[in-house]
């Protein structure tokens, strides 16, 4: 939903001049379209939400009341979930550096956890010697290539011996039970897809005698996006569709009589990304040898930390009519590159408003504290806004510091 200038000027008179807007209704809709999208085609499925995407808690609260899990990669990701009431049973624990306090935790609590190295294998053999009177289960996180070449740093090494030294280890410890596979890639395609789940079913049948409990295979789904951005990445995306009929559509082949694993994916991006919009005023306009620019109260750090050569959807908002021009979007820091767009086809005068859309992937976790604090985040549902993140303050970036 876009606002009209005068709602985004009573909410900027309230909230300040740049502020984010989270959808939830959208966000709920996402979820449920994907879990039915995959419940389709393999009834034994869950979805692991990636707190590390957006761990908003208003997100992660919305997960669990809608049945997904808390996919969490750090000690501060899996304090949230407990925080949040989140069952340590629907809490996933992945991540290549886990504290061993709370790798030890999970591990007692019954989360499902996911080693990725011998040592956090070896933490989980010490722990099992001092409580031999309880029952520990884990997963194996496994690396293997795809169609592009691309080595990925984490997980075991399929082809090399550590792999199968984990595996036999696990297997002589009466109290450890190997209960399932993960991996996890960047590759969004299809085929990749296609790729990790034959690859996964291959190492069930080299490696277990039944269906393990557990079969992952991570995140990296495409979130919808507006059809004018498609050309960015390569054409029309993948449906959530598509890749339930890819990998749920092996799963339910190989496994017909429904005795297979539970599969589980960890999507961050497909779910949260379309959700967010972003708000910012146009603090001034400049022409500088032919090129007019407008700096606005927000920064390409702000919206898009990690993907800073894609296009995102952009908008004006003014009290003007549309007129055609060319204009660059500056951010308000120091940095010379920080331009938000470039080349955009409208006029832009000081005190209109852009709007940035599919900005909920990573942009609230990775934004630093540099030049400003970080903008709030208000949530609608119902054309009703509520705060779910006060604007950070001055001194919230400064209070940890130490000085005489």
């Amino acid at each position: 939903m876009k606002l009209n200038h005068r709602d985004v000027q009573e909410l900027s008179a309230d909230y300040g001049d740049d502020f984010f807007i989270f959808d939830e209704e959208k966000f709920i809709s996402n979820f449920r379209e994907l879990d039915e999208a995959f419940k389709k085609y393999y009834s034994k499925f869950r979805i692991g939400y990636s707190y590390k995407t957006n761990y908003t808690p208003q997100i992660c609260k919305l997960v669990d009341q809608l049945g997904g899990m808390a996919e969490v990669v750090s000690e501060m990701e899996l304090e949230l979930a407990e925080k949040l009431g989140v069952s340590f049973e629907n809490i996933i624990y992945n991540g290549p550096s886990k504290s061993s306090a709370s790798l030890k935790r999970a591990l007692e609590k019954g989360c499902i956890v996911n080693l990725d190295s011998i040592r956090d294998l070896e933490i989980l053999i010490e722990l099992s010697k001092i409580k031999n009177h309880q029952n520990f289960s884990c997963v194996l996180r496994c690396n293997f290539s795809l169609e592009n070449g691309q080595v990925s740093r984490f997980g075991f090494d399929v082809e090399g011996e550590e792999f199968l030294e984990a595996i036999n280890k696990i297997n002589n410890i009466a109290n450890i039970q190997l209960d399932g596979l993960h991996c996890h890639f960047p590759n969004r395609s299809l085929e990749s897809y296609a790729a990790r789940i034959n690859k996964m079913l291959e190492l069930i049948d080299a490696n277990f005698d039944a269906p393990p409990k557990y079969l992952n295979v991570g995140g990296g789904f495409f979130s919808k996006m507006p059809e004018y951005m498609w050309d960015q990445f390569g054409g029309q995306p993948p449906t959530f569709d598509d890749y339930a009929r890819v990998l749920g559509g092996a799963l339910s082949k190989r496994y017909p009589e429904n005795d297979g694993p539970i599969l589980f994916i960890e999507p961050g991006t497909a779910l949260v990304a379309d959700t967010f919009s972003f708000y910012c005023k146009v603090i001034s306009v400049k022409a500088v040898r032919g090129r007019n620019i407008a700096t606005v109260q927000g920064s390409i750090f702000t919206i898009s930390p990690t993907a800073r050569n894609q296009n995102l959807p952009v908008s004006l908002i003014s009290t003007s009519p549309i007129q055609k021009s060319n204009f660059d979007i500056a951010g308000f820091t120091c940095i010379e590159g920080d331009y938000l767009s470039k080349d955009v086809g409208f006029k832009i005068k000081q005190g209109d408003f852009i709007l940035y859309e599919n900005v909920g992937s990573y942009s609230i976790v990775m934004k630093p504290p540099f030049i400003l604090p970080a903008p709030p985040i208000l949530s609608i549902n119902n054309k009703v806004y509520k705060v779910i993140k006060k604007r950070e303050s001055n001194s919230n970036v400064f209070e940890r510091f130490l000085h005489e």
